[in-house]
């Protein structure tokens, strides 16, 4: 299926990352979900705008970006998932 995500924050907060994984082997979801560059390679980054709308395949591995320059922002967003 697919996974829709909308950026409700006003001002700029951490965007999506996705992934290519390195054969690395995931842990339970949100749980044991961390993964170091050694792992997995970001090959595309989606900004959070206000009202933005991102579309993937969710069986496209993505995470919250990890900059730490919006460390103490809160990311507010919305999640659709729907099936092709």
């Amino acid at each position: 299926g697919n996974t829709c995500l909308v950026y409700l924050n006003k001002g700029v907060s951490n965007g999506t990352n996705f992934y290519n994984d390195k054969g690395y082997t995931y842990q339970e979801e949100h749980k044991q979900h961390w993964a170091t560059d050694q792992d997995v390679e970001v090959v595309a980054h989606a900004q959070s705008e206000y009202n933005k709308l991102i579309i993937w395949n969710g069986d496209r591995y993505h995470g919250l970006c990890m900059d730490k320059r919006y460390i103490k922002e809160w990311r507010l967003n919305q999640v659709f998932f729907f099936q092709k």
